[in-house]
């Protein structure tokens, strides 16, 4: 090891930098070598083991010797959130940072800067800049609207009201005062149990800054996340859990950006579980649409997931694609929306059922960030396509399905099909 640095035991603790750790021995040297080189040297790292199975805790516990400041827990399998409670009972530190264990810090005077601009500025909380690693490219993940990075905002103080901002945890460090009532802890979900943490931080702060410094690294997993039944029912959950929080506080851009996740980005995953547990299922989803419903004012209010069941647009696998092909093999010509993996899959997909003649173009919202061909197909922008007598199959990601339904009604083009997103993760 190159790093050998002993932690006295003065309670003078700056920062607890907390690490969820399940099956990572691939990445936990590297995650936690960002941590221990940090400038701030005032710092302790909890790894909160979670029953893994690999290498991970025997890693830990090398570096362990040799740096002090890492400390080691260990639980059954109970889930990140669980493991994040658990470091965050332990925290001896002055502020909390949260880390996964397959990511890692950038600049090193990160922590550091964020600590003193914190506590220049007296506000609880202090953000970072986020940027995801994803095949073999780095690309910063803007968390606010694009006015923000605009001069220098790393000395101003920011009202969490402004912004109700749902993701990102990992690249903020929290007053620890803030934890010290027990009211604030992830939720026991599986899943999307970061974003009911984040808002009530976040709120129960009111006021946050953000330091100029690239912070955190987010390692895009090569694989698509897998929902079982279960983590979909902790997904609802989650989602309702916000939608709840935001109309008892008048958080209104909340509320709409978290039924907007409901309705287009966790769509097609939530109707595709249905299948094996429909009952608990659709009484999670029937408490959402009662949430959606009073916070929209509308009484007979359906999500959209309820209308797509309602619909019988969602189907087992072999019957979506079955409908699917006999529908497009009706159309003499069609045009593609996206340019990304999803679409390029899709285009490999009509390849081989010798059908990919049948697309004439492949639209994009803006040709700032692409070809002016993909694949031997021409490029144009939404704007340029005026084949009003052709279909647009959408082959995205359902989370901008909202903003491309708003693009479509804006240029008055009504022939288009959302793809569904469970169907098009599951192209090779």
């Amino acid at each position: 090891m190159k790093y050998s640095i002993m932690m006295s035991e003065r309670n003078d603790v700056k920062i607890s930098v907390i690490i969820p750790v399940y099956n990572c021995e691939d990445y936990i040297e590297e995650c936690l070598q960002s941590v221990i080189r940090q400038s701030c040297k005032d710092i302790e790292v909890l790894c909160i083991d979670d029953g893994s199975a690999d290498r991970s805790a025997d890693i830990i516990e090398t570096m362990k010797k040799c740096d002090s400041r890492i400390r080691l827990f260990r639980q059954k399998n109970q889930g990140a959130g669980s493991a994040r409670n658990l470091g965050i009972r332990q925290a001896k530190g002055e502020y909390l940072a949260f880390l996964d264990a397959d990511d890692y810090y950038l600049d090193r005077d990160a922590l550091k800067i964020m600590y003193d601009l914190s506590k220049e500025k007296g506000v609880p909380v202090c953000g970072g800049r986020f940027w995801k690693f994803e095949n073999q490219k780095m690309r910063e993940e803007k968390l606010f609207h694009q006015d923000f990075y605009v001069g220098n905002f790393d000395e101003k103080i920011y009202q969490y009201e402004d912004f109700q901002i749902d993701y990102g945890y990992t690249c903020f460090l929290f007053d620890h005062r803030l934890f010290q009532d027990g009211k604030l802890f992830f939720p026991d979900y599986r899943r999307f149990q970061d974003p009911p943490f984040l808002v009530r931080a976040m709120y129960a702060a009111g006021r946050f800054t953000v330091a100029d410094v690239d912070l955190y690294c987010y390692r895009v997993p090569n694989m698509p996340n897998r929902f079982t039944t279960d983590k979909v029912k902790d997904l609802i959950r989650g989602l309702s859990d916000n939608l709840q929080f935001a109309s008892e506080n008048g958080l209104n851009l909340l509320f709409d950006k978290t039924l907007t996740r409901l309705e287009y980005e966790y769509a097609d995953i939530i109707c595709h579980n249905l299948e094996t547990d429909r009952t608990e299922l659709l009484e999670l989803l029937l408490n959402a649409n009662k949430i959606a419903a009073q916070g929209v004012y509308k009484e007979n209010y359906i999500i959209r997931p309820l209308q797509k069941l309602l619909e019988y647009a969602v189907c087992a696998d072999a019957e979506y694609e079955k409908h699917l092909l006999e529908w497009l093999k009706k159309q003499n010509q069609f045009a593609i929306y996206g340019a990304g993996k999803l679409a390029k899959a899709f285009l490999r997909y009509l390849e081989r059922n010798e059908m990919r003649e049948s697309v004439s173009v492949i639209v994009v919202s803006a040709l700032t960030d692409n070809e002016a061909s993909l694949e031997g197909i021409p490029v144009i922008e939404a704007g340029a396509f005026g084949k009003q007598d052709e279909f647009l199959l959408v082959a995205v990601n359902g989370g901008f399905h909202k903003e491309i339904e708003d693009l479509f009604h804006d240029l008055g083009y009504e022939k288009y099909l959302l793809l569904s997103d469970v169907f098009l993760n599951a192209l090779p």
